[in-house]
């Protein structure tokens, strides 16, 4: 008698095989494993695997990082006292294939300030949920090291792929110069951790120390942790030679072509810049592309040198808006010897007041003009420190200062473009440093701004020496004493100067005066002409008669520079003892310092000026 049996559903393990004669009814189990059998086996043994691995005994944690709940930067310091195998285990954030990481964390040596371990994309492993999973084991010396974990949002450079339904390709996203992302837009933060352990299961935790000890690296001047808007410097006064090490971290924009974020060394002497952070001369600092580091030797000479590091509005120590460097707690400038230094070398002040002040215009603000004069009873080396406003548009200062003969009221000396360097924030924002030496005699130094982005009323990011706005002359050189120097005011100096201006809309303005015997004056004017007629103009009436000695004319009067219609006159007049008024008259446009085409060179002279000859 022969038995069917019949199944109602596969049997796992079990292959089905046809028996001949016997279809449908007759069927025959084959006993020979499945594919499905073979993964759910090698899947067991792997789990087992890992489960044995991680029950093989490990030494201490030495660090971690974990509980990422907010945006930020995370660190967790220790020390060694010897040397050991560690291994470290970390989940983060990115996309390998596109080689960017969201967030990561490094190992940095605290000694020497250098990298030991960071997480690459390159060395990840895809988890969920745009998660990455990295494991690393590596030998440690005795010494300080911090452990970093980077979630920090900013603008990331994105390559990705973009799918409807997983199915239809609609694309690429390719932006290069970076995406603006928030810290968990990718990734499970409350998965991120680091952590570092010793492989010895016998390490001793006294071996461990933590926090780790700050060490002592010598530096003879130390600007670190800068904050955003710091502007800090020292004096150098180097008498012997002496070789030290400059470490600088900063920020380069690309936008400015500067670093927002920088330093710069002064040679005091010379008045200029001996050394300045650039593109060329630094590295890549890690995390953001616009981190650069400068680490090399520099050779100081005898002289007086100061070193600067300022910082704009943004980016910098505890305010980061993109990636941070792998040494963030130095954001700033390092000097560290590297031979010993002779006893009375090198003298250091940390934010030394300005020497030999003889001038000083500052806090400039919207539509001034402000004049100081003064006297020089020996020739002296000037050094010019002037802030201001560069005009891309007009390819020329608009806020700027300059040094005239007192007696002739003749230039001496004015900004220039081929001297400046970028002043922080804005790229408008200029610094002339220049060095000019000026005979015995009277001078005055003036300053003039047009009518926004000044002191106070920036347009936008202001220098990172804001009060500076302005120029300041001060001596140089051992042969400068300031008892050779004296002030005075317009009033008192060595020529009489009656003067209207600068004139601005809608003015009609007067200045009485007396001339008591025959004297010989210059005037200079400058006003608004076209077609033949003058819109703002000065003339100068005798009083006791009526009579009017002088009228500025388009006849009489040049083109003065900018715009066509900016004219200029000047004039010799011998005036005789009487009462006399200078007048000066403008329409409703164009005029100091509300331009409404390209100002006049000496834009200041915008009115009228009596002058005495000798």
């Amino acid at each position: 008698m022969r038995t069917n049996h019949f199944f109602h559903g596969k049997v796992p393990g079990l292959r089905y095989a046809r028996v001949p004669g016997h279809w449908p009814t007759g069927l025959a189990l084959a006993r020979r494993p499945s594919a499905w059998a073979v993964m759910l086996g090698l899947l067991a043994i792997a789990v087992l695997s890992i489960h044995a691995g991680q029950c093989q005994a490990k030494g201490p944690v030495l660090a971690a990082i974990k509980e990422i709940s907010r945006e930020g930067l995370y660190r967790e310091t220790f020390s060694l006292d010897r040397d050991t195998e560690v291994e470290i285990q970390a989940v983060a954030s990115g996309w390998p294939k596109e080689k960017i990481l969201f967030s990561y964390p490094w190992l940095l040596d605290l000694r020497t300030r250098s990298v030991v371990w960071s997480m690459e994309p390159s060395a990840v492993f895809k988890c969920r949920h745009d998660n990455v999973r990295a494991k690393k084991v590596l030998r440690l010396r005795a010494g300080d090291y911090a452990l970093y974990f980077s979630a920090i949002g900013g603008n990331f450079p994105i390559k990705k792929m973009i799918k409807f339904l997983k199915l239809f390709d609609l694309g690429t996203i390719n932006v290069t110069g970076g995406m603006p992302t928030e810290w968990d837009r990718y990734g499970r933060p409350r998965d991120w951790h680091v952590t570092l352990r010793a492989l010895d299961k016998n390490f001793p935790l006294e071996a461990v120390s933590s926090p780790a000890r700050p060490p002592d690296l010598g530096e003879i001047l130390r600007f670190q942790g800068m904050r955003s808007m710091e502007y800090r410097r020292a004096r150098l006064v180097v008498t012997e030679r002496v070789r030290l090490r400059l470490r600088a971290i900063g920020e380069y924009v690309a936008r400015e072509q500067s670093f927002t974020d920088g330093a710069w060394i002064e040679d005091m002497d010379a008045c200029e810049r001996a050394w300045e952070m650039t593109l060329i001369n630094t590295d890549p600092a890690g995390g953001a592309k616009k981190n650069r580091v400068f680490d090399d030797e520099m050779i100081l000479t005898p002289g007086r040198f100061m070193v600067c590091y300022a910082t704009d509005d943004s980016h910098a120590t505890d305010d980061w808006n993109a990636r941070p460097p792998f040494d963030p707690e130095s954001w700033g400038l390092t000097l560290i010897p590297l031979d010993p230094i002779p006893r009375g070398a090198l003298d250091v002040t940390l934010d030394p007041p300005d020497e030999n002040v003889i001038a000083r215009i500052d806090r400039v603000g919207d539509a001034e003009f402000v004049r100081t004069g003064f006297s020089l009873s020996h020739p002296a080396d000037i050094c010019i420190r002037a802030f201001g406003e560069w005009g891309r548009k007009r390819d020329a200062f608009l806020d700027f200062g300059w040094i005239e003969d007192a007696e002739t009221l003749e230039e001496i000396w004015v900004m220039s473009p081929n001297r400046d360097s970028y002043a922080g924030g804005e790229y408008r924002n200029r610094l002339v440093l220049d060095g000019v030496r000026l005979a015995a005699g009277s001078y005055y130094v003036c300053y003039i701004s047009d009518e926004a982005h000044s002191y106070r009323r920036w347009h936008n990011h202001p220098p990172y020496d804001p009060e500076a706005w302005g120029i300041t002359l001060s001596g140089v050189g051992k042969g400068f004493s300031m008892d050779d120097v004296s002030l005075f005011s317009e009033s008192e100096g060595p020529a009489t100067v009656i003067r209207i201006g600068p004139v601005g809309d809608h003015k009609r303005k007067r200045v009485r005066f007396e001339v008591k015997e025959p004297m010989s004056l210059k005037v200079i004017s400058l006003g608004e002409g076209s077609g033949g007629q003058m819109h703002d103009f000065g003339w100068l009436v005798r009083e006791d008669t009526g009579e009017t000695v002088w009228e500025m004319t388009y006849s009489n009067s040049q083109h003065a520079g900018g715009a066509k219609k900016n004219r200029r006159c000047e004039q010799v007049l011998s005036l005789d003892p009487g009462r006399y008024s200078l007048h000066y008259k403008s329409d409703d446009s164009h005029s100091f310092p509300d331009w409404n085409t390209c100002p006049p060179h000496d834009a200041h002279l915008w009115g009228v000026t009596l002058l005495e000859l000798p």
